[in-house]
């Protein structure tokens, strides 16, 4: 999963989109699906982000008072990360820590970069008290096939990337032994209507529609057995 997430070019520019129209637009979606999501845990609640990156969604979550560790293979982009919160290098598919360490754990774009995803989730579930939240891209939507074009075009993320539909990313929930609640999605519109229309986009992604670009659910813990 590291490989093109060590890439010096990647690094540097992987927060410049963030500050695009649709990139800001992005992240607020994103930022709030995650934030409903964990919405009944309290302050001070401990969260593992899996694959964190540069510590961009983890930063957040420790403004709302959660306490996060972030976890990602890549040392070129947890370099960013440990400026913004506590980091551990390790793999998504053999998480070194103990069962129900955490009290939640987030993966955002991660299943998509890892060869086993089911396992990932199974992973996931075990070292939580409470729940997983999966953001992930649908293959399907606007949003996956603008992606899945720059990538045969050589862009060097999404060139390394499996694209799910959403019903299969679904399958994966169930495959790691859980049922997927509180299933939402966002980014519905083309993405040069969606910058334009954020309040249009807003209200679409409210009711769930399929054809969602991002797909968002969560999945409950393990039994400390595993």
């Amino acid at each position: 999963m590291s490989a093109p997430f060590e890439r010096s070019e990647v690094v540097e520019g992987y927060e410049d989109w963030y500050a695009t129209p649709y990139g800001r637009l992005v992240d607020r979606l994103e930022n709030g699906l995650i934030a409903e999501r964990l919405a009944e845990l309290p302050p001070g609640s401990s969260l593992l982000e899996i694959g964190c990156g540069t510590g961009w969604f983890g930063r957040a979550l420790v403004r709302r008072g959660m306490r996060v560790t972030g976890l990602d293979p890549s040392a070129a982009m947890l370099a960013h990360a440990r400026t913004r919160l506590p980091v551990v290098r390790g793999d998504a598919q053999r998480l070194p820590f103990p069962d129900r360490a955490f009290d939640a754990a987030l993966l955002v774009g991660v299943l998509d970069f890892v060869p086993d995803p089911t396992s990932v989730l199974r992973e996931a579930r075990r070292v939580v008290r409470h729940k997983v939240v999966v953001l992930a891209l649908a293959s399907g939507s606007w949003l996956g096939l603008r992606r899945r074009l720059r990538g045969r075009m050589g862009h060097p993320i999404f060139g390394a990337a499996r694209f799910y539909s959403r019903a299969r990313l679904l399958e994966l929930a169930h495959a790691s032994g859980a049922q997927p609640e509180q299933v939402a999605g966002a980014l519905l519109l083309p993405p040069a209507l969606s910058a334009r229309l954020p309040a249009l986009e807003s209200w679409l992604g409210r009711r769930s529609l399929p054809g969602a670009g991002i797909v968002a659910f969560t999945i409950s813990a393990g039994s400390a057995a595993g």
